[in-house]
C-alpha cells in the first residue's frame, strides 16, 4: 500500500520524466516506484523522502551504456532545476542483489576449508551522483567521481561493515587490495573509500559486507535503477 500523498508524488514524478527525459522513453519499460524503505519505520544508511526509483532497460552491455544514462540524468536535471537523478546497478530493499566472490586481500589468497564457503560481498554498480542523490555517508576516503572511467584504475567503495570483515584489526583500507570475481572476471580493485552501512534487505539489523564499484567500469547490468531526487520546495514544471 502506499499512502495519498506517496501515490500523488510518484505521478508527479513519472510524468516530470516521461516530459523532461525524452531518453527515458527509449530505455525503458518505465516502472516507477517509490523507495520501498519509505514504508519501513528504521534509519537504513540513506534518505528516503522525496526520493523515487524507477527500472530502467538498456542495451546489452554496450560501453556506452554510461554515456547514455549520463544524457538521460542530465535531461532530468535540466528539465527541472534542483531535482538530482543517478543511476544504480541496484538499489537498496529491491531484493536484487549481486554478489563478488573475494579471492585475495593484499595479495594474500583466501584459503577456504571444506565446509566454507568463500567470503563474498553485495556488489553494486553506480554513477558517482549516486552516493549525494540517495544520502549515503562516506565516512573515510573519496566517492566515485568522474576520474573513475573505463580503462582507469578499478576501484571499490566498501561499507563499514566490509573494511571491518576483511581488516579486522582497525587497519586502514583506504589504498589497499581486493582480488574479486564479478560478473564472471577476476580483477583486482583498490579501496578508495569507505561509506556507512547501508540496510539492503528488510527490517534486518545485520549489516553485511557491500562494495559500490563504478558504472562506467562494469556497464555489463542492463537492467538499472534510476534514482531521482525531487526537492519538495521546488514543485515541478
Amino acid at each position: 500500500w502506499l499512502e495519498p500523498r506517496h501515490l500523488a508524488q510518484r505521478r508527479v514524478v513519472e510524468d516530470h520524466v516521461r516530459r523532461h527525459a525524452p531518453l527515458a522513453r527509449d530505455l525503458v519499460p518505465y516502472e516507477p516506484h517509490l523507495l520501498v524503505a519509505l514504508l519501513i519505520d528504521a534509519v537504513p544508511g540513506y534518505e528516503t523522502r522525496d526520493r523515487i526509483v524507477a527500472t530502467l532497460t538498456l542495451p546489452d552491455d554496450r560501453p556506452d551504456n554510461a554515456e547514455l544514462v549520463r544524457r538521460l540524468t542530465r535531461e532530468i536535471e535540466l528539465g527541472a532545476p534542483g531535482t538530482r537523478a543517478a543511476v544504480s546497478g541496484e538499489v537498496p530493499l529491491s531484493g536484487n542483489v549481486s554478489t563478488a566472490r573475494v579471492l585475495a586481500i593484499d595479495g594474500r589468497a583466501i584459503e577456504a576449508g571444506p565446509d566454507e564457503r568463500p567470503p563474498s560481498l553485495e556488489m553494486n554498480t553506480a554513477m558517482p551522483e549516486y552516493i549525494e542523490v540517495l544520502g549515503v555517508r562516506i565516512v573515510r576516503g573519496r566517492p566515485l567521481d568522474r576520474r573513475d572511467v573505463a580503462g582507469a584504475e578499478p576501484i571499490v567503495l566498501l561499507n563499514e561493515a566490509g573494511a571491518r570483515r576483511f581488516w579486522p584489526d582497525g587497519e586502514d583500507p583506504i589504498g589497499r587490495r581486493l582480488e574479486v570475481e564479478y560478473f564472471g572476471e577476476r580483477t583486482t580493485l583498490v579501496v578508495a573509500g569507505i561509506y556507512g552501512d547501508v540496510r539492503t534487505s528488510g527490517r534486518s539489523t545485520v549489516s553485511r559486507a557491500q562494495g559500490m564499484v563504478p558504472y562506467p567500469q562494469w556497464t555489463q547490468r542492463s537492467r538499472v535503477q534510476l534514482v531521482v531526487h525531487v526537492p519538495p520546495a521546488r514543485p515541478l514544471a
